[in-house]
Protein backbone atom coordinates (compact mmCIF):
# COMPACT_ATOMS: atom_id res chain seq x y z
CA UNK A 1 0.00 0.00 0.00
CA UNK A 2 1.37 3.25 -1.17
CA UNK A 3 1.39 5.96 1.44
CA UNK A 4 0.69 9.39 0.82
CA UNK A 5 2.22 12.05 2.75
CA UNK A 6 0.34 15.12 3.61
CA UNK A 7 2.08 18.41 4.74
CA UNK A 8 0.48 19.57 8.20
CA UNK A 9 -2.14 22.63 7.66
CA UNK A 10 0.86 24.92 9.88
CA UNK A 11 3.37 23.43 7.74
CA UNK A 12 1.63 24.69 4.61
CA UNK A 13 1.00 27.88 6.28
CA UNK A 14 4.50 28.49 6.93
CA UNK A 15 5.98 27.53 3.92
CA UNK A 16 3.35 30.18 2.26
CA UNK A 17 4.76 32.96 4.37
CA UNK A 18 8.53 31.63 3.81
CA UNK A 19 7.80 31.89 0.37
CA UNK A 20 6.44 35.46 0.10
CA UNK A 21 8.90 36.58 2.51
CA UNK A 22 11.73 35.63 -0.18
CA UNK A 23 9.76 36.63 -3.01
CA UNK A 24 9.26 40.19 -1.28
CA UNK A 25 12.64 40.62 -0.47
CA UNK A 26 13.66 39.42 -4.27
CA UNK A 27 10.97 41.61 -5.91
CA UNK A 28 13.13 44.37 -3.42
CA UNK A 29 16.51 43.84 -3.95
CA UNK A 30 18.61 46.72 -5.71
CA UNK A 31 18.78 45.53 -10.01
CA UNK A 32 21.92 47.52 -11.22
CA UNK A 33 22.68 47.50 -15.31
CA UNK A 34 25.17 49.64 -17.25
CA UNK A 35 23.17 50.99 -20.35
CA UNK A 36 26.05 52.71 -22.10
CA UNK A 37 30.11 52.27 -21.80
CA UNK A 38 31.61 55.46 -23.04
CA UNK A 39 34.33 53.94 -25.84
CA UNK A 40 37.08 56.77 -25.92
CA UNK A 41 38.02 59.02 -28.87
CA UNK A 42 35.22 60.20 -30.63
CA UNK A 43 32.67 59.02 -28.85
CA UNK A 44 34.21 60.82 -26.33
CA UNK A 45 35.08 59.57 -22.30
CA UNK A 46 35.70 60.65 -18.57
CA UNK A 47 32.52 61.98 -17.17
CA UNK A 48 31.80 64.17 -14.38
CA UNK A 49 28.64 65.66 -14.60
CA UNK A 50 25.40 64.17 -13.84
CA UNK A 51 22.38 63.85 -16.23
CA UNK A 52 18.79 65.23 -17.31
CA UNK A 53 16.16 63.70 -18.78
CA UNK A 54 13.21 64.70 -20.92
CA UNK A 55 9.45 63.57 -21.06
CA UNK A 56 10.04 59.99 -23.31
CA UNK A 57 12.99 58.87 -20.74
CA UNK A 58 15.98 59.71 -22.66
CA UNK A 59 19.09 60.92 -21.05
CA UNK A 60 21.68 64.02 -21.82
CA UNK A 61 25.36 64.59 -20.48
CA UNK A 62 28.78 65.59 -21.40
CA UNK A 63 32.10 63.88 -21.74
CA UNK A 64 35.25 65.81 -20.10
CA UNK A 65 37.04 64.54 -23.11
CA UNK A 66 36.81 63.23 -26.23
CA UNK A 67 34.69 64.23 -29.37
CA UNK A 68 37.31 65.67 -32.32
CA UNK A 69 40.77 65.49 -31.14
CA UNK A 70 43.43 66.14 -32.17
CA UNK A 71 42.31 69.77 -30.23
CA UNK A 72 42.81 70.04 -26.26
CA UNK A 73 45.12 66.53 -26.58
CA UNK A 74 42.69 64.35 -26.59
CA UNK A 75 39.93 66.13 -27.87
CA UNK A 76 37.57 68.75 -26.20
CA UNK A 77 34.49 67.03 -24.84
CA UNK A 78 31.11 66.74 -25.88
CA UNK A 79 27.36 66.98 -25.31
CA UNK A 80 25.07 63.37 -25.68
CA UNK A 81 22.15 62.13 -25.64
CA UNK A 82 21.35 58.25 -24.83
CA UNK A 83 18.07 56.68 -25.28
CA UNK A 84 17.90 54.45 -22.27
CA UNK A 85 15.39 52.16 -23.60
CA UNK A 86 17.73 51.22 -26.59
CA UNK A 87 21.12 51.99 -25.62
CA UNK A 88 21.75 53.93 -28.98
CA UNK A 89 24.09 56.99 -27.62
CA UNK A 90 24.69 59.98 -30.10
CA UNK A 91 27.23 62.97 -29.81
CA UNK A 92 25.04 65.97 -29.81
CA UNK A 93 27.67 68.59 -29.79
CA UNK A 94 31.90 67.76 -29.66
CA UNK A 95 33.59 70.99 -28.51
CA UNK A 96 36.40 72.63 -30.27
CA UNK A 97 38.02 74.52 -27.70
CA UNK A 98 37.03 78.32 -28.78
CA UNK A 99 33.49 77.29 -28.38
CA UNK A 100 33.93 75.59 -24.80
CA UNK A 101 36.60 72.95 -23.99
CA UNK A 102 36.50 70.09 -21.35
CA UNK A 103 32.96 70.12 -19.83
CA UNK A 104 32.90 69.43 -16.18
CA UNK A 105 29.10 70.47 -15.48
CA UNK A 106 26.36 68.53 -16.70
CA UNK A 107 23.16 70.22 -18.96
CA UNK A 108 19.85 71.14 -18.19
CA UNK A 109 16.86 71.45 -20.11
CA UNK A 110 14.59 73.56 -21.16
CA UNK A 111 10.43 73.17 -22.46
CA UNK A 112 11.79 73.64 -25.68
CA UNK A 113 14.49 70.61 -25.86
CA UNK A 114 17.56 73.47 -26.08
CA UNK A 115 20.59 72.13 -23.33
CA UNK A 116 22.13 75.04 -21.41
CA UNK A 117 25.59 74.26 -19.55
CA UNK A 118 29.17 75.28 -18.79
CA UNK A 119 32.68 74.78 -19.51
CA UNK A 120 35.66 75.31 -17.30
CA UNK A 121 38.29 76.20 -19.79
CA UNK A 122 37.64 77.46 -23.56
CA UNK A 123 35.96 80.03 -25.08
CA UNK A 124 36.34 82.99 -27.82
CA UNK A 125 38.84 85.25 -25.66
CA UNK A 126 41.86 84.45 -23.75
CA UNK A 127 41.54 84.47 -19.92
CA UNK A 128 43.15 87.35 -18.50
CA UNK A 129 44.76 85.43 -15.54
CA UNK A 130 46.89 83.83 -18.14
CA UNK A 131 47.37 81.33 -20.99
CA UNK A 132 44.06 79.21 -20.34
CA UNK A 133 40.74 80.52 -21.49
CA UNK A 134 38.35 81.13 -18.71
CA UNK A 135 35.62 78.76 -20.12
CA UNK A 136 32.03 79.58 -21.92
CA UNK A 137 28.27 79.29 -20.42
CA UNK A 138 26.44 77.52 -23.80
CA UNK A 139 23.25 76.45 -25.36
CA UNK A 140 23.05 73.58 -27.79
CA UNK A 141 19.92 73.37 -29.95
CA UNK A 142 17.65 70.56 -30.06
CA UNK A 143 19.06 70.62 -33.97
CA UNK A 144 22.63 70.33 -32.72
CA UNK A 145 23.87 73.68 -33.17
CA UNK A 146 25.61 75.25 -29.95
CA UNK A 147 25.52 78.85 -29.41
CA UNK A 148 27.66 80.62 -27.02
CA UNK A 149 25.77 82.59 -24.76
CA UNK A 150 28.97 84.22 -22.67
CA UNK A 151 32.66 83.49 -22.64
CA UNK A 152 34.41 84.22 -19.59
CA UNK A 153 37.11 86.57 -18.79
CA UNK A 154 38.30 86.35 -15.84
CA UNK A 155 38.64 89.21 -12.53
CA UNK A 156 35.07 90.45 -12.49
CA UNK A 157 33.48 88.48 -14.93
CA UNK A 158 34.64 84.85 -13.65
CA UNK A 159 35.38 82.05 -14.86
CA UNK A 160 36.04 78.37 -14.48
CA UNK A 161 32.52 77.63 -14.28
CA UNK A 162 31.77 73.21 -13.08
CA UNK A 163 28.41 73.46 -12.15
CA UNK A 164 25.30 74.23 -14.78
CA UNK A 165 23.37 76.50 -14.38
CA UNK A 166 19.40 77.04 -13.87
CA UNK A 167 16.76 78.65 -15.67
CA UNK A 168 13.44 80.45 -14.05
CA UNK A 169 10.30 81.00 -16.34
CA UNK A 170 11.07 83.96 -17.54
CA UNK A 171 14.24 81.99 -19.83
CA UNK A 172 16.76 83.98 -17.00
CA UNK A 173 20.03 81.88 -17.18
CA UNK A 174 21.96 81.91 -13.35
CA UNK A 175 24.72 80.04 -12.52
CA UNK A 176 27.87 80.44 -10.54
CA UNK A 177 31.67 81.06 -11.25
CA UNK A 178 35.10 81.10 -9.26
CA UNK A 179 37.20 83.75 -8.97
CA UNK A 180 34.91 86.52 -9.82
CA UNK A 181 33.12 89.20 -8.18
CA UNK A 182 34.57 92.36 -6.59
CA UNK A 183 36.60 90.44 -4.48
CA UNK A 184 37.84 87.42 -7.00
CA UNK A 185 36.00 85.06 -4.00
CA UNK A 186 33.35 83.80 -6.74
CA UNK A 187 30.21 85.32 -7.78
CA UNK A 188 26.28 84.62 -9.07
CA UNK A 189 26.04 85.74 -12.38
CA UNK A 190 22.62 86.20 -14.58
CA UNK A 191 21.72 86.25 -18.53
CA UNK A 192 18.76 87.48 -19.35
CA UNK A 193 16.88 86.60 -22.44
CA UNK A 194 18.01 89.57 -24.27
CA UNK A 195 21.80 87.74 -23.65
CA UNK A 196 22.92 90.69 -21.70
CA UNK A 197 25.32 89.19 -18.58
CA UNK A 198 25.68 90.81 -15.34
CA UNK A 199 26.91 89.72 -11.87
CA UNK A 200 24.04 90.04 -9.20
CA UNK A 201 26.36 88.95 -6.17
CA UNK A 202 30.03 89.00 -5.43
CA UNK A 203 30.57 86.85 -2.35
CA UNK A 204 33.40 88.70 0.05
CA UNK A 205 34.64 85.89 1.95
CA UNK A 206 33.31 87.01 5.21
CA UNK A 207 30.10 85.36 7.03
CA UNK A 208 28.81 84.84 3.00
CA UNK A 209 32.02 82.55 2.40
CA UNK A 210 33.38 82.29 -0.71
CA UNK A 211 34.25 80.13 -3.67
CA UNK A 212 30.49 78.38 -4.44
CA UNK A 213 30.79 74.82 -5.02
CA UNK A 214 27.90 73.06 -7.23
CA UNK A 215 24.88 74.21 -8.93
CA UNK A 216 22.57 76.95 -7.92
CA UNK A 217 18.76 76.06 -6.48
CA UNK A 218 16.23 78.33 -7.69
CA UNK A 219 12.34 77.76 -5.66
CA UNK A 220 9.01 78.88 -7.27
CA UNK A 221 9.32 82.13 -5.68
CA UNK A 222 12.45 82.51 -7.71
CA UNK A 223 14.90 82.55 -4.61
CA UNK A 224 18.51 80.94 -5.26
CA UNK A 225 19.84 78.48 -2.58
CA UNK A 226 23.77 77.23 -3.20
CA UNK A 227 26.74 76.50 -0.65
CA UNK A 228 30.27 78.16 -0.10
CA UNK A 229 31.24 77.46 3.58
CA UNK A 230 28.01 78.18 4.48
CA UNK A 231 24.07 77.53 2.88
CA UNK A 232 22.93 81.19 1.63
CA UNK A 233 19.70 82.21 -0.03
CA UNK A 234 19.81 84.83 -2.54
CA UNK A 235 16.30 86.67 -3.17
CA UNK A 236 14.95 88.18 -6.23
CA UNK A 237 16.11 91.57 -5.11
CA UNK A 238 19.86 90.57 -4.66
CA UNK A 239 19.81 90.19 -1.01
CA UNK A 240 21.73 87.23 0.59
CA UNK A 241 20.90 85.48 3.38
CA UNK A 242 23.28 82.94 5.08
CA UNK A 243 20.96 79.97 6.57
CA UNK A 244 23.54 78.01 8.39
CA UNK A 245 27.66 78.63 8.83
CA UNK A 246 29.10 75.14 9.14
CA UNK A 247 30.98 75.67 12.08
CA UNK A 248 33.32 71.81 11.22
CA UNK A 249 34.03 68.68 13.62
CA UNK A 250 30.69 66.78 14.01
CA UNK A 251 28.52 68.47 11.77
CA UNK A 252 30.34 68.54 8.54
CA UNK A 253 32.25 71.10 6.86
CA UNK A 254 33.35 72.08 3.00
CA UNK A 255 29.88 71.40 1.86
CA UNK A 256 29.82 70.38 -1.74
CA UNK A 257 27.64 69.29 -4.68
CA UNK A 258 23.89 70.59 -5.18
CA UNK A 259 21.18 70.94 -2.63
CA UNK A 260 17.58 69.64 -2.62
CA UNK A 261 14.52 71.01 -1.63
CA UNK A 262 11.92 68.53 -0.43
CA UNK A 263 7.74 69.81 -0.64
CA UNK A 264 8.16 71.70 2.97
CA UNK A 265 10.84 73.79 2.07
CA UNK A 266 13.63 71.58 3.97
CA UNK A 267 16.92 71.50 2.14
CA UNK A 268 19.55 68.40 1.91
CA UNK A 269 22.84 68.20 0.98
CA UNK A 270 26.48 66.39 2.15
CA UNK A 271 30.00 67.88 3.09
CA UNK A 272 33.40 66.55 2.06
CA UNK A 273 34.87 66.56 5.31
CA UNK A 274 33.91 66.60 8.92
CA UNK A 275 31.33 63.79 10.66
CA UNK A 276 33.28 61.04 12.60
CA UNK A 277 36.42 62.96 13.22
CA UNK A 278 38.07 59.41 13.55
CA UNK A 279 37.88 58.65 10.14
CA UNK A 280 39.59 59.72 6.70
CA UNK A 281 42.78 60.69 8.55
CA UNK A 282 41.06 62.52 11.25
CA UNK A 283 39.60 65.13 8.86
CA UNK A 284 35.72 63.76 8.79
CA UNK A 285 34.77 61.54 5.68
CA UNK A 286 31.82 63.91 5.31
CA UNK A 287 27.58 63.69 6.37
CA UNK A 288 24.14 64.18 5.50
CA UNK A 289 22.90 67.27 6.54
CA UNK A 290 19.12 68.43 7.16
CA UNK A 291 18.10 71.78 7.14
CA UNK A 292 14.83 72.56 8.19
CA UNK A 293 12.22 75.55 6.63
CA UNK A 294 12.98 77.00 10.48
CA UNK A 295 16.57 76.76 10.17
CA UNK A 296 17.09 73.98 11.95
CA UNK A 297 20.41 71.71 11.31
CA UNK A 298 20.67 68.13 11.65
CA UNK A 299 22.80 65.50 10.85
CA UNK A 300 21.47 62.85 9.06
CA UNK A 301 24.23 60.84 8.63
CA UNK A 302 28.05 60.46 9.27
CA UNK A 303 29.97 59.16 6.07
CA UNK A 304 32.79 56.47 7.96
CA UNK A 305 35.25 55.88 4.93
CA UNK A 306 34.95 52.22 4.86
CA UNK A 307 31.80 51.24 3.16
CA UNK A 308 30.72 55.04 2.11
CA UNK A 309 34.24 56.40 2.04
CA UNK A 310 34.53 59.96 0.74
CA UNK A 311 31.15 61.35 1.60
CA UNK A 312 28.99 61.86 -0.94
CA UNK A 313 28.95 64.36 -4.10
CA UNK A 314 26.61 65.67 -6.71
CA UNK A 315 23.19 66.21 -5.79
CA UNK A 316 20.43 63.67 -3.99
CA UNK A 317 17.46 62.61 -5.26
CA UNK A 318 14.56 62.34 -2.84
CA UNK A 319 11.39 60.26 -3.65
CA UNK A 320 8.15 60.24 -2.35
CA UNK A 321 8.45 58.28 0.66
CA UNK A 322 11.18 60.39 1.88
CA UNK A 323 14.15 57.91 0.95
CA UNK A 324 17.76 59.68 -0.04
CA UNK A 325 19.58 58.77 -2.61
CA UNK A 326 23.24 59.45 -3.72
CA UNK A 327 26.46 58.57 -4.83
CA UNK A 328 30.15 58.10 -2.75
CA UNK A 329 32.88 58.98 -5.06
CA UNK A 330 35.21 56.17 -3.56
CA UNK A 331 34.60 53.31 -0.88
CA UNK A 332 31.97 50.84 -1.36
CA UNK A 333 33.20 47.17 -1.26
CA UNK A 334 35.64 47.34 -4.03
CA UNK A 335 37.19 51.12 -2.91
CA UNK A 336 35.21 52.21 -6.56
CA UNK A 337 32.36 54.16 -4.66
CA UNK A 338 28.87 53.35 -4.30
CA UNK A 339 25.07 54.26 -4.73
CA UNK A 340 23.22 54.83 -1.55
CA UNK A 341 19.76 55.02 0.47
CA UNK A 342 19.33 56.86 3.74
CA UNK A 343 15.43 56.13 4.70
CA UNK A 344 13.16 58.51 7.32
CA UNK A 345 14.85 55.99 9.83
CA UNK A 346 18.33 56.91 9.34
CA UNK A 347 19.19 53.93 8.42
CA UNK A 348 22.10 53.96 5.42
CA UNK A 349 22.04 51.07 2.82
CA UNK A 350 24.28 50.31 0.07
CA UNK A 351 22.25 49.71 -3.47
CA UNK A 352 25.01 49.36 -5.44
CA UNK A 353 29.05 48.82 -4.71
CA UNK A 354 30.95 49.93 -8.03
CA UNK A 355 33.85 47.47 -9.33
CA UNK A 356 35.72 48.73 -12.18
CA UNK A 357 33.85 46.66 -14.51
CA UNK A 358 30.56 48.23 -14.16
CA UNK A 359 31.95 52.00 -13.40
CA UNK A 360 34.34 53.35 -11.14
CA UNK A 361 34.09 56.53 -9.13
CA UNK A 362 30.82 58.36 -9.85
CA UNK A 363 31.33 61.55 -9.79
CA UNK A 364 27.99 63.03 -9.58
CA UNK A 365 24.75 62.43 -8.00
CA UNK A 366 21.46 60.68 -9.65
CA UNK A 367 18.48 61.86 -11.06
CA UNK A 368 15.17 59.30 -10.68
CA UNK A 369 12.21 58.80 -13.68
CA UNK A 370 8.50 58.79 -12.61
CA UNK A 371 8.71 55.05 -12.12
CA UNK A 372 11.74 55.34 -9.30
CA UNK A 373 14.55 54.60 -11.35
CA UNK A 374 17.75 56.17 -10.80
CA UNK A 375 20.53 57.14 -13.46
CA UNK A 376 23.67 58.42 -12.70
CA UNK A 377 27.37 58.40 -14.18
CA UNK A 378 30.90 57.32 -13.32
CA UNK A 379 33.44 58.95 -14.24
CA UNK A 380 35.99 56.05 -15.50
CA UNK A 381 35.51 52.31 -16.01
CA UNK A 382 33.05 50.20 -17.45
CA UNK A 383 34.09 48.03 -20.89
CA UNK A 384 36.42 50.76 -22.38
CA UNK A 385 37.47 52.44 -18.97
CA UNK A 386 35.76 55.60 -20.55
CA UNK A 387 32.91 55.84 -17.79
CA UNK A 388 29.74 54.68 -17.94
CA UNK A 389 25.72 55.49 -17.60
CA UNK A 390 24.05 53.20 -15.24
CA UNK A 391 20.51 52.60 -14.17
CA UNK A 392 18.98 51.13 -10.83
CA UNK A 393 16.11 50.48 -9.32
CA UNK A 394 16.01 50.61 -5.47
CA UNK A 395 13.30 48.60 -4.74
Amino acid sequence: MKTRFQVPARGVCFLIIILATTMTLFAQAPVFRVLYSFHGGADGFKVWSGLAQDAVGNVYGTTYMGGLGPLCGFGCGTVWKLNTKTGVKVSVWKFGQRDGQWPMSGVVRDSHGNLYGTTPYGGANDCVWGAWMCGVLYVVSPSGTETVLHSFLGEDDGGFSTSAPVIDTAGNIYGQADSCGIYRLGCIYKVDPSGVFSIIYSFTGGADGGYPTGALLLDSAGNLYGTTGVIFKLDPSGNLTVLHSFLGGPEGARPIGDLTMDHQGNLYGVTSAGGDMSRCNTQGCGVLFKLDSNGVYQVLHSFQGINDLNGANGNLVLDARGNLYGTTYGGGVYGYGDVYMLDPAGTYTTLHSFNLADGDFPSAGLIMDKLGNLYGTTLGGGAYNGGVVFKIRPH
